[in-house]
Order: C-alpha cells, then sequence, then structure tokens
C-alpha cells in the first residue's frame, strides 16, 4: 500500500509529479524544525523509479532540478520530478528508490489514479 498519494493524472496528457524530501516548507538543515527525511542530506542518486501493475502508466523521465510548489522552492537535490505518460485509466502505484549523500536508501510508493478529468 503507498504511504502518499499524488493528485489525480488526466489520460489524455504526460503529466509531472513531485517527490519532496525535505520539509514542506523547504527546510534541510537537519536541525530543530526540519521535519524533512533528508536531515540535512541531500539527494545523490535517482536508482529506479518502477510502475505497478507495468503497462498503462509510463514514466518517461525523472530529474532532480529546482522545483517550485506553490510558492516553494526547493534546492536541487531535495525533490525528484517524475514525467509520466498515462495510456489506460486505472490505479497504479509509482515507486521511487533514491540513494542519499550520507548512504541511506529511502523507498517512497505513491498511489496515482488515471482518469479522464
Amino acid at each position: 500500500m503507498a504511504n502518499y498519494v499524488w493528485p489525480d493524472i488526466d489520460s489524455r496528457d504526460t503529466d509531472v509529479r513531485h517527490a519532496i524530501y525535505c520539509s514542506k516548507n523547504g527546510t534541510n538543515t537537519g536541525g530543530v524544525g526540519d521535519t524533512g527525511e533528508l536531515q540535512g542530506a541531500t539527494i545523490d542518486t535517482i536508482d529506479s523509479v518502477t510502475v505497478a501493475p507495468a503497462t498503462g502508466l509510463t514514466v518517461d523521465s525523472s530529474n532532480k532540478n529546482i522545483t517550485t510548489i506553490q510558492g516553494v522552492t526547493y534546492a536541487i537535490s531535495n525533490v525528484v520530478n517524475v514525467w509520466m505518460s498515462p495510456s489506460a485509466n486505472g490505479d497504479y502505484a509509482v515507486t521511487i528508490e533514491v540513494t542519499l549523500s550520507d548512504g541511506r536508501v529511502i523507498n517512497r510508493e505513491f498511489a496515482i489514479t488515471v482518469r479522464n478529468l
């Protein structure tokens, strides 16, 4: 079962979703008030992005990049951007595995629904 839920994706469009690993306010100090998973580390590599079931939703690409979401700008190594193209309506699980600068490996699973919006 997915730990995170992304907004639905339109079955007629390629779309991007973001996985934020620092605090939602962009903090990544490792200090008091830092509620993110990174705790001062950064995303070193995106090891894999997989989808289940394997047909109906394709991951076109993924990257680390400076990203602004709802007025908060996230540093290049604090968020993973995933571009996806759907070919069938349905419910999917997208799993992202990253390795951090301190050697930790984090796996996150996101639930996403493809439908005509």
